[in-house]
């Protein structure tokens, strides 16, 4: 806690400092005495025997002197008291430490106020920039400062003893970072498996460079276009997860490529045959779910309690000899593929008559 609370003080602090650019200028002054500070309308000092002295300041209001014995303001309108405890700013703004932690609202020139009392205690702490924030949230949801947002938790290591400055630098506005949108998906097998990504940085996309596709242990490259898309063809990609990793620069991020197995196309019809004839031949054709020739797969047909079998040519058809239909009838069939590692089995029924 005590960690958290001096990183959040220093940023405060450094937003005060920032404003504090505006002090009067400096004259010299005696080199009779170190003045340490101004209080009650008397000039502290050690002398050289180390000796504490005062003086009374009558005409001149001294505000403060440096070492090099600087007198920093002499303006009756600036008179301010100095202490070991706070510390002041030109643009108004003030800060006693002595009250850090005991309920006091330390106040900011911008408008700017915080009670280091409600740190922990879930108050909403309000920035003079429309800024603001809970501290029950310090250690849990994100903190937006106007268009940016963080989580302190970041900040700290996971064994709690490290601290990343590089958080801080993003949240005052830092140089954007590059990032890549990409997406898990789930499709149905075809031929190639287009996969594409976006490239930012920032809240822009780049539009030029080259993204690394790595799938299988096979790497691929995608060229970022006008739009700040990158995209890779891959060809024949199995049923089955695949992660792809793509990269761009020192981004890496991790997606899954989920195939499932298609349904081919079976195109069978009714038939009609003589009883005299010696081959009565039915033939069948399977095509890909995109429509494109599936060769050499088994197909069969039952048809009066005897089953056949033939395998699809090069042009997807299957040839049936359908030797056991000798007698006149009317013939129930079935015809069915059979799966293979990238089609599922279909089937259809159709009729054949046998006539005289």
């Amino acid at each position: 806690m005590l960690f958290i609370s001096i990183i959040f003080v220093s940023l405060i602090a450094v937003s005060a400092v920032s404003a504090a650019d505006n002090v009067n200028d400096t004259v010299a002054v005696s080199d009779e005495a170190n003045i340490v500070a101004v209080e009650n309308d008397k000039i502290v000092s050690i002398d050289d025997n180390d000796k504490i002295a005062s003086a009374v300041v009558e005409e001149s209001e001294v505000i403060a002197a440096d070492d090099a014995d600087e007198i920093v303001s002499t303006d009756d309108s600036e008179k301010e008291t100095v202490v070991s405890s706070g510390s002041s700013f030109g643009n108004g703004s003030s800060i006693d430490f002595s009250k850090l932690f005991n309920g006091t609202s330390i106040t900011f020139g911008n408008g700017t106020s915080f009670n280091m009392s409600s740190l922990f205690n879930g108050t909403t702490i309000s920035f003079g920039n429309g800024t603001s924030f809970n501290t029950s949230s310090l250690f849990g949801a994100n903190i937006t400062f106007g268009n940016s947002s963080f989580n302190i938790s970041s900040l700290i290591g996971g064994n709690g003893t490290s601290f990343d400055f590089s958080k801080i630098m993003d949240l005052m506005g830092g140089t954007p970072k590059e990032s890549i949108n990409a997406t898990d998906i789930s499709k149905v097998y075809t031929t190639n498996t287009k996969y594409k990504v976006t490239v930012m940085k920032g809240n822009e996309t780049l539009t030029t460079g080259t993204v690394v596709f790595t799938v299988d242990n096979k790497e691929y490259t995608g060229h970022i276009g006008s739009d700040g898309v990158a995209s890779v063809v891959l060809k024949n990609l199995k049923p089955g997860n695949h992660f792809i990793i793509s990269e761009y620069g020192d981004v890496l991020v991790k997606n899954i490529i989920s195939v499932k197995k298609a349904n081919p196309k079976l195109y069978a019809k009714n038939k009609s045959f003589k009883v005299k004839a010696k081959y009565k031949k039915y033939a069948v054709a399977l095509k890909t779910n995109e429509k494109k020739v599936l060769k050499n797969t088994k197909v069969i047909i039952k048809v009066n309690g005897k089953t056949y079998s033939a395998k699809t040519n090069a042009k997807g058809i299957a040839v049936f000899k359908l030797t056991k239909l000798t007698k006149v009838g009317k013939f129930s069939a079935t015809v069915k593929s059979a799966a293979t590692a990238c089609y599922k089995s279909v089937s259809k029924k159709v009729t054949i008559v046998v006539k005289k």
